[in-house]
């Protein structure tokens, strides 16, 4: 072997040595603010109700016993009754679950696993204000009961907003899964930078 051939040839190791300290560039450009990140689509949205549903059925079994332990259980007998105690117990502890994630990082259970964030509509990433995120649930609620309609609208939308999206000035969008890892159920208010 040739000299120069050497030469070429140690210069590509030593390269490809170099090379291999390096972190690759991703395929696809990483959103670096909410504003770039993409609206939730339906199936993700879906998929996350499913999860918060199997918290909501523990939480709900809880209210249930405690409707018991306050009332008796000769009151489940009474179809009255249960309609004006247990319903409005039930609701306040679906609202409580919700309000408190909202309103704590934007995200819950089911939300974390599948990377999807409630923010306020500016797109600051600030999580919801309050009266937000009560009029969030009840439009939530009006959505589902609608037969699901105010969910299939975000199908039409052009920003993939659903009823309660548009109705609260709210936006659930999809983040990137480092900012899905630092965001843990706390009340932040901080927010990525904006690109330089």
């Amino acid at each position: 072997m040739s000299k120069s051939k050497r030469s070429s040839a140690n210069k590509k190791s030593r390269s490809k040595k170099h090379d291999r300290g390096q972190p690759k560039p991703a395929s696809a450009p990483k959103p670096t603010h909410y504003s770039e990140c993409p609206s939730a689509p339906l199936w993700r949205r879906l998929a996350s109700m499913v999860y918060d549903m199997l918290v909501l059925w523990a939480i709900w079994i809880a209210t249930g016993f405690l409707h018991a332990a306050i009332f008796g259980i000769e009151s489940t007998e009474n179809a009255s009754h249960l309609a004006s105690t247990l319903f409005p117990m039930l609701l306040t502890a679906t609202f409580t679950f919700y309000y408190w994630f909202w309103t704590h990082g934007g995200q819950t259970l089911g939300m974390r696993a599948w990377r999807l964030k409630v923010i306020d509509a500016r797109l600051d990433g600030t999580p919801p204000h309050p009266v937000k995120c009560i009029t969030r649930f009840c439009g939530a609620f009006v959505s589902l009961s609608a037969f699901g309609l105010g969910y299939i609208w975000c199908l039409f939308d052009a920003a993939n907003d659903t009823w309660h999206d548009r109705i609260s000035g709210t936006r659930t969008l999809v983040i990137p899964k480092e900012e899905n890892k630092k965001n843990r159920f706390r009340d932040s208010r901080r927010i990525p930078k904006d690109p330089v």
